[in-house]
């Protein structure tokens, strides 16, 4: 991870190489060049994406939309807040 840019990025950092193992992009496109992480948020999704878009030519749209669904599908969910204590 230090010789690819992901030392300080925490898991799962995201490397896209080409056939030969040269770096054409990684995961750290959030603001102030920060990680993505599990693409969970729709800027997270979007970010993902658009770095599938970049760096996998062989993919066509109907796959990238595929991608995009299944993601926004499992995405996760906010925690619930607990319900207020019943008064006595």
């Amino acid at each position: 991870m230090n010789k690819l840019g992901g030392e300080k990025s925490g898991l799962p950092f995201y490397l896209f190489l080409d056939e030969s193992g040269k770096k054409l992009a990684d995961s750290n496109v959030m603001d102030k060049n920060s990680n993505i992480g599990y693409p969970g948020s729709s800027e997270e999704i979007e970010a993902f994406v658009k770095l599938l878009k970049a760096s996998a030519k062989h993919m066509d749209e109907k796959q990238f939309v595929a991608v995009k669904e299944y993601l926004e599908k499992n995405s996760p969910k906010p925690a619930s807040a607990p319900a207020p204590a019943a008064k006595k």
